[in-house]
């Protein structure tokens, strides 16, 4: 039970910087066959056509202003009007987390407005706050600005830098939002290759929100390596 849980948490995700069309292609096939569902797959813009050509049904995020959080708003914006047109249900964008930890906070709110803006009714917008780029100051106030631009997920990790999530950023992540009517949801990614480290974040959540909060709708993670984990710890033993 804990096993199927999990699985239709996770952001199955494919972001290889030098992958090619086939590659993801045969990628999301396998996820489309999955026994037990996952939440969507998360590729590279380049992708999410051909993937919506061939999988019509399968639920497609992607990423924006990534990895490194620093392109121009309005290329940002370009690019997110792009992939929904070719297909994305889902943006996962980096926050420009540099301009945060300058106190630029007045263009970061600007940046995740207009973010909003574009996604608006057509995408969930999920936001990576690169938590480990971030202070816990800078983690509480990023965490804020997204709660204010009302996105749907705060996502801690890019997953291409050298510090990923840890414990105690997910529970600094959910102690504001135990401060909120309206929490955004939360999306675990930079690190979580085991069952037992999802599990460990889903029993801090569960610290926080009560159980009929804890599913696709709020929570997420991402991961490459997990599902494989998951997959080899239900494998039945060989006689």
């Amino acid at each position: 039970m804990k096993t199927k849980r999990i699985i239709a948490l996770i952001d199955l995700t494919r972001l290889v910087e030098e992958d090619n069309e086939t590659a993801v292609i045969n990628f999301c096939q396998m996820a489309s066959e999955l026994e037990m569902p996952v939440a969507c797959v998360c590729i590279y813009p380049q992708y999410v056509a051909a993937v919506r050509a061939a999988f019509p049904k399968l639920t497609i995020a992607t990423v924006a202003n990534f990895p490194g959080g620093d392109s121009a708003l309005d290329e940002v914006a370009s690019s997110i009007q792009s992939s929904i047109a070719a297909g994305a249900n889902e943006i996962d964008v980096v926050m420009p987390y540099t301009q945060l930890i300058e106190g630029n906070i007045a263009y970061v709110a600007q940046f995740l407005k207009r973010c909003r803006e574009e996604t608006a009714d057509k995408a969930l917008l999920k936001v990576i706050i690169e938590s480990g780029a971030l202070d816990d100051k800078q983690i509480i106030k990023a965490t804020a600005i997204c709660a204010n631009a009302n996105v749907d997920f705060i996502k801690t990790s890019t997953g291409k830098i050298a510090t990923g999530v840890s414990p105690k950023v997910v529970d600094t992540i959910l102690k504001v939002f135990a401060k909120l009517d309206n929490p955004p949801g939360i999306k675990i990614s930079g690190g979580v290759h085991t069952p037992e480290q999802a599990m460990a974040y889903i029993d801090i959540i569960a610290v926080y929100r009560d159980e009929a909060w804890i599913t696709p709708q709020h929570v997420r993670i991402g991961a490459s390596r997990l599902l494989d984990a998951l997959n080899s710890s239900v494998a039945p033993k060989p006689s």
